[in-house]
């Protein structure tokens, strides 16, 4: 017999954060909300900054929409990266500057961002890393590795008129790589082992697509067998199709981002791909 070491069955597994009326006055009253999961921009090397206005303006114009940064906003290429440093359009410190003054008029839009795998390679160079640099900037929440995020706003008219509340766990997918749509898929969906949220959203493989999932458990009350439903969202890229991806043979990716629908009548979320 093994004697594994005690551990209680609660605790904390993690910084959460918390979005609500109070946090964020404007999506009072609303009847829905837009969650855009916008990253793998590249600023810096093939991004198409026109198509990254459109939704930033779509954003403010429609007044319910709000963003959450996936990573990779800046291009970030070294010497030792696998792109070619001398195609991108100008050094690290130039992109940060100018995704600072792009994002800078839509800050008030954004919940928070989570680091990409470009960044990180300046942050393991040097110590440095451009994209909290960035958030800082816009003083915006970041998190280096994963965010944990709470939504909560509207009246749930179905059930007892309170609150509706979502959970979104955010990541920027580094894990999700596959040549295939399929094995992206199946790396997202293995969140739900050891995860349990009601939206997933990732990024990394720049690609566009989701699933939906049920999970059953029993009630806290112990009395009843629920199932919860889990959307998992590849939340898609800006960044033409490179040299570097040729090399490869990867097909180039449709250009956009996947958007989250919540309701703030009932529980409901849908996925816009």
């Amino acid at each position: 017999m093994i004697n594994l070491p005690d551990e209680p069955c609660r605790g904390r597994g993690g910084e959460l954060l918390r979005i609500d009326e109070r946090s964020h006055p404007f999506i009072r009253d609303k009847k829905l909300l837009y969650l855009v999961g916008l990253g793998d921009i590249h600023l810096g090397k093939g991004c198409d900054k026109s198509l990254l206005f459109k939704y930033l303006q779509w954003g403010r114009d429609k007044g319910n929409v709000i963003f959450a940064g996936t990573g990779d906003f800046l291009q970030c290429d070294l010497i030792s990266s696998k792109g070619d440093v001398y195609e991108q359009e100008g050094p690290v410190e130039q992109q940060v500057n100018e995704a600072e003054r792009l994002l800078r008029p839509y800050r008030d839009l954004f919940i928070c961002g989570v680091g990409g795998n470009h960044p990180k390679r300046v942050r393991k160079a040097v110590g440095w890393n451009p994209e909290k640099e960035l958030f800082r900037r816009l003083e915006i929440p970041f998190y280096e590795n994963e965010a944990f995020i709470s939504i909560k706003f509207g009246r749930d008219m179905k059930y007892n008129r309170k609150p509706v509340v979502y959970s979104i766990y955010l990541n920027h997918g580094d894990w999700t790589n596959g040549r295939k749509t399929g094995s992206s898929v199946n790396r997202m969906e293995e969140l739900m082992e050891q995860i349990d949220a009601d939206i997933f959203m990732a990024g990394h493989v720049h690609r566009l697509h989701g699933s939906v999932r049920k999970k059953r458990s029993v009630n806290a009350n112990g009395k009843t067998v629920n199932y919860r439903l889990m959307r998992f969202v590849n939340c898609g890229t800006l960044q033409r199709h490179q040299p570097y991806a040729k090399d490869k043979g990867f097909a180039p990716s449709p250009l956009g981002f996947g958007i989250v629908l919540l309701w703030g009548t009932e529980k409901k979320h849908r996925v816009m791909i």
